[in-house]
C-alpha cells in the first residue's frame, strides 16, 4: 500500500530527541491531498484544490467540473 499526503503542518510537537532512544512526535497537518494506491491501483484519491474525488477508478466530481468549465 502506498499513501501520499500533501497539506501544510499546522502545528509540530518533535517530542524529547535523543540518540539511540524511541522518540514520539506529533504532526498536525491540514492535508489538502490524498492518494491510496494498492499494487499501483489508485484506491481513493482526493484532490481538494482540483476538486478531484476518486473513489476505485471512478472520479465523482467529473460532472461537477464539466459544469463549472474547470
Amino acid at each position: 500500500m502506498e499513501v501520499v499526503a500533501r497539506g501544510r503542518h499546522k502545528k509540530i510537537a518533535r517530542g524529547g530527541m535523543k540518540p539511540g532512544e524511541d522518540t514520539e512526535s506529533t504532526v498536525e497537518t491540514t492535508c489538502v491531498y490524498y492518494k491510496e494506491s494498492w499494487n499501483g491501483a489508485v484506491l481513493v484519491e482526493i484532490d481538494l484544490l482540483n476538486c478531484v474525488f476518486i473513489v476505485d477508478g471512478e472520479d465523482l466530481l467529473a460532472e461537477q467540473r464539466r459544469i463549472l468549465g474547470l
